[in-house]
């Protein structure tokens, strides 16, 4: 039996709540090709080297590194706030930046910790992982570039929450509510995880669908960003730990 398929000969008329939504997928969509593109490590090693010609390349990366979190944190923090207060006329309040349920957010962050940091443990030695980890590659790390490293780690995963499980879950779920936010953000969450490799990009998946459940249960981002800090810390302080080339003096 023949089946009309599914056409829309007249578009639906624009409805003003779907504003929110699709200017947080435009937001997320440039900011990540902006970053991705044009404020990768590299470029701004390359850009350094002609800046501070003395300095020798572990030292250049190192300023790189710093830069890229950096500029992550300017676009997927301050970007995507300026954004809400400019087209969407929501504070970062609105969008997760608040306290709202804060012994529920810390006491599942401690429980995923409980699963996060084992498995961490054992997944930081495979050799695949320490030829991305950690993203300096300094092969003496102080107790002070330790400290830099992780304050610009949770200064990055800031903005980067604030953009994903922040303005984009939420404003999607304020145009077309939660699972279809909730689909929206985990496919986009994962495809962003690409460039990582297929490890990172299917874990993303699991991942993305946590923290969107957490965010949504409590209005606030504060659990997704607790959770994603733990992981990223925990990966890198366990692959300066097994990189062999690598120690802290």
């Amino acid at each position: 039996m023949y089946k009309q398929p599914l056409m829309f000969p007249e578009i639906p008329a624009w409805q003003a709540h779907d504003q929110f939504g699709i200017v947080a997928i435009g937001a997320a969509t440039i900011w990540f090709l902006i970053w991705h593109f044009a404020c990768q490590a590299r470029h701004f090693q390359a850009a350094f080297r002609q800046m501070w010609p003395t300095l020798d390349e572990e030292r250049l990366q190192i300023r790189a590194v710093v830069a890229q979190r950096l500029s992550g944190l300017l676009l997927f923090g301050i970007g995507s706030m300026g954004i809400g207060w400019w087209l969407l006329a929501r504070t970062p309040d609105d969008y997760g930046l608040n306290l709202e349920e804060l012994p529920l957010s810390i006491g599942w962050t401690l429980l995923l910790a409980l699963l996060i940091v084992p498995l961490n443990y054992f997944a930081t030695r495979h050799p695949d992982n320490l030829a991305m980890y950690p993203q300096i590659r300094a092969r003496r790390w102080s107790r002070g570039l330790v400290a830099l490293s992780a304050t610009t780690w949770v200064a990055y995963l800031f903005g980067y929450e604030y953009l994903y499980r922040g303005l984009l879950l939420l404003a999607c779920a304020e145009s077309w509510g939660a699972w279809p936010a909730i689909a929206i953000n985990v496919c986009i969450y994962a495809l962003t995880h690409v460039p990582k490799g297929y490890r990172e990009a299917i874990g993303a998946i699991p991942l993305g669908l946590l923290l969107c459940l957490f965010t949504l249960h409590t209005g606030s981002i504060v659990a997704a960003f607790l959770i994603h800090c733990t992981m990223a810390l925990a990966n890198e302080w366990f692959s300066l730990r097994f990189h062999p080339d690598m120690e802290i003096v």
